[in-house]
């Protein structure tokens, strides 16, 4: 086998050190820390029953390894722009992607004193300080990987994983997805749209950003004749973004300010939140008189927003929760969670990778979280690696977790979460209304891991005292990573890196298409809107080679917004689509 050879070859430089019974006692302890077909440290967030997975880590750990050879590179700086495959100057910041299993290490390995020697001793803690939050892994864990636990397994990695075959649980999942949905999923949809989210927002007198009072008219306000928020169509280098003439594809925001993961819109859309180092919010609201607000805060990935607008979460050191009312005061100009409007980063916990949601009878706010797959957002993730066969990270023991967050009037809190076995499933999303969840359904197709369906669910209970339970509602058998629901619970918005198999989707004759070719070999990725009433699908962006449409959402009143990042220009362009306020106006829900 491929990953026998390093150890093996290792075993004949030095048999005495390196005996087969070695390397197989080594394995057994990489299994029982990572969790290779058992628990394991690792096995709480990532799919580590995935020899995909396991082949990202061991190749992004040997890399490291290499960096760090003295023989390699004997300058400490040197080093360090090895790893991060860029000049240091004034800082260090890898990504987890970057470090494979050394992100476990970064205060015991080498790193801890290559950093020390090209920073000084106050600022390396400083740096190491910073990414205890945004690349040690285990994140949040209070004692992490022992260093004699730590040095073991990252030998295992450098040996190549011997044994890896015997570790990993065979393979018994989904291999096909079986479309179809639920008659129920109408009914709930009928109720919905009398009683969801986008008519009690309505009926508390919120007015979606950029609207007039009734509604009819968005994003049309100038400044000195000029459109503040243009259609794309006015400018001859983006207009093809949008290939549907029948959409509007307004321009809200631009930056080269980079950002890490997802975005995500207060229910107003007034309020756009990024992660980054720090993270930002983007108050719209000063556009209108020619300002820029970015509030910054303190915190790194992970935004949301309650679809009742009361408040938005943030991903750090550990959960923060403010209250929106806080972004609205024109004096905030950082969020430190330390305002009377928040609950402090260690009061209340939810696991990364949330979706959250509000129920319509006022009993609770929930978030949903599982195992996740990260998408930086940048071009440099993993899912950008190779986009014609993305690193996936289902595995059979994947979990889902509703974790209710409650709000005594003064604090947020979260109750011990109710789990749910739901093998080969990640990326959960919920409904803002808690009545759906969608998540992503992974199996192995032609020997590799790949998306094959998001399935759908019901999310019930009897009454508040009750467990909740999920009833399945079918599959969508449609390509694409993690998606979000509309106010009302009708509209699944979604993105997805160009495949060969898209061609015809983007509008293509033939997958030899000359346009079609340049896009899958530089990359590009797009959005894509799935009505679940009507059960069709419709393109959204046609974005150009190394630009990419990426984290679509809705606010209240179905307008969606995402981000379009521009690798070749470096910039960000935050959009906003009324696709399927259109497309719900040519066929309404009844």
């Amino acid at each position: 086998m491929r990953s026998m050879v390093p150890w093996l070859w290792l075993t004949l430089l030095n048999p005495t050190a390196f005996a087969a019974e070695d390397a197989y006692q080594l394995a057994q302890k990489a299994a029982d820390v990572i969790g290779i077909g058992r628990s394991g440290t690792c096995s709480r967030c990532h799919a580590t029953n995935s020899r995909q997975t396991l082949e990202r880590w061991e190749s992004a750990t040997q890399r490291v390894n290499s960096c760090l050879n003295a023989d390699n590179y004997p300058n400490a700086r040197e080093r360090l722009s090895c790893i991060v495959d860029s000049p240091v100057q004034d800082d260090w910041n890898p990504t987890p992607e970057q470090l494979g299993f050394y992100s476990a290490g970064l205060r015991t390995s080498p790193l801890k004193n290559d950093l020390v020697e090209v920073f000084g001793k106050e600022r390396a803690g400083a740096i190491l300080t910073r990414l205890a939050t945004t690349a040690e892994m285990p994140l949040r864990s209070p004692k992490g990987v022992s260093p004699e636990d730590f040095a073991k397994v990252k030998t295992w990695f450098i040996w190549g994983m011997p044994y890896v075959e015997e570790l990993l649980t065979p393979y018994d999942g989904p291999k096909t997805c079986t479309p179809g949905l639920a008659p129920e999923l109408k009914n709930h949809l009928l109720r919905l749209e009398t009683n969801g989210w986008h008519r009690r927002n309505q009926e508390r007198g919120i007015i979606p950003f950029g609207c007039t009072p009734q509604g009819t008219q968005c994003f049309e306000q100038k400044r000195n004749g000029v459109d503040i928020f243009p259609d794309v169509k006015q400018f001859s280098d983006k207009s093809a973004w949008n290939p549907n003439p029948r959409f509007q594809l307004r321009k809200l925001y631009e930056s080269y300010t980079s950002t890490d993961y997802w975005i995500r819109s207060s229910a107003d859309g007034r309020f756009i939140a990024y992660g980054s180092s720090p993270s930002g919010i983007i108050d719209l609201q000063a556009r209108l008189t020619g300002r820029d607000r970015v509030i910054r805060v303190n915190a790194y990935y992970d935004p949301s927003f309650f679809p009742d607008d009361s408040a938005f979460v943030f991903q750090g050191r550990g959960t923060g929760i403010c209250q929106t009312s806080l972004l609205k005061n024109p004096a905030t100009s950082r969020v430190t969670f330390g305002e009377s409007a928040c609950t402090s980063q260690q009061q209340a916990e939810i696991p990364l990778y949330q979706s959250v949601g509000a129920s319509l009878d006022g009993s609770d706010y929930l978030a949903a979280t599982g195992v996740f797959m990260s998408d930086p957002g940048d071009g440099s993730g993993p899912v950008l690696e190779n986009s014609l066969a993305p690193r996936l990270t289902a595995d059979p023991k994947a979990q889902l977790n509703l974790i209710r967050v409650e709000y005594d009037g003064t604090r947020w809190s979260t109750k011990p979460p109710q789990t749910f076995d739901t093998p080969w499933e990640i990326d959960w999303g919920l409904a803002p209304s808690n009545g759906m969840l969608v998540s992503r359904l992974e199996g192995r197709i032609d020997d590799k891991l790949q998306h094959i369906a998001y399935p759908l669910y019901e999310v019930k209970r009897t009454d508040a005292s009750q467990p909740y339970q999920i009833n399945k509602l079918g599959n969508l058998c449609i390509d694409g990573l993690k998606g979000n629901f509309s106010f009302d619970d009708r509209f699944f918005v979604t993105y997805g890196y160009i495949k060969p198999e898209h061609y015809r989707l983007l509008g293509y004759e033939s997958p030899d298409d000359q346009a079609f070719q340049e896009r899958l070999e530089a990359g590009a990725a797009n959005i894509f809107l799935y009505d679940l009433w009507t059960e069709k699908l419709t393109l959204i962006t046609q974005a150009g080679p190394q630009q990419y449409a990426l984290f679509p959402h809705f606010r209240t009143d179905g307008w969606m917004y995402f981000v379009l990042y521009d690798a070749k220009e470096g910039r960000r362009y935050y959009l906003a689509s009324d696709a399927a306020v259109r497309l719900k106006a040519e066929v309404p829900t009844r």
